[in-house]
């Protein structure tokens, strides 16, 4: 199949200017344009099309004209980003409904990495955040040794924190309760201070 060619504005109208000048020295108005489209070098329906377009354009045939399509299809191209932006909006205003600010930013890559069938530029230029750190945060989630030394020592020192809490909850329910029971069971003994 043929790649369609483009002809400049220039040319589109000298096609149409000799279909018009030249009308009346053929038998019929197709077949000027047959003659004319041989000589610049296009299909005779492309430069038909041209010709009802033009007509159009001066009024002379009912439809619309090209600043009207031009307009159309702006406004299509608007619409559909606004109703982009609204969909990145609404789910974004239900996803951060229950956040708390100072987790904000791990919050937002968690929406990002959420987005479902929504890109992540267009996600970004509404929540005005800069698309490489969204992209860098998704790079460390598929691949944790990218991470930083920092962020891999805090995850070690929250393993250990985490442990060292949970022994000293259970010391402080023996120390607190002073009897022989939570040497030995110290999970009931939990049960029972928490009731």
């Amino acid at each position: 199949m043929r790649k369609s060619e483009h002809y400049s504005p220039e040319t589109k109208e000298r096609a149409v200017r000799l279909v018009r000048e030249h009308r009346d020295d053929y038998g019929s108005e197709w077949a000027a344009i047959c003659s004319v489209a041989e000589k610049i070098g296009c299909k005779a329906e492309t430069l038909r099309r041209w010709l009802r377009q033009d007509e159009q354009d001066a009024g002379e045939r009912p439809g619309q004209t090209t600043a009207e399509r031009e307009r159309i299809k702006q406004l299509e191209r608007e619409n559909r980003e606004l109703r982009q932006a609204n969909r990145i909006l609404r789910k974004a205003s239900a996803f951060f409904a229950q956040a708390e600010l100072d987790r904000q930013f791990r919050i937002l890559t968690a929406f990002v990495d959420e987005r479902g069938s929504l890109r992540v530029r267009p996600i970004c230029r509404q929540l005005q955040i800069a698309p490489s750190t969204c992209y860098e945060h998704l790079a460390k989630r598929r691949d944790p040794s990218l991470r930083s030394r920092r962020v891999k020592r805090d995850e070690e020192l929250n393993v250990a924190i985490r442990r060292v809490f949970d022994g000293n909850d259970e010391n402080t329910a023996r120390a607190r309760c002073g009897s022989s029971c939570c040497a030995s069971r110290p999970k009931q003994h939990a049960v029972r201070s928490s009731a």
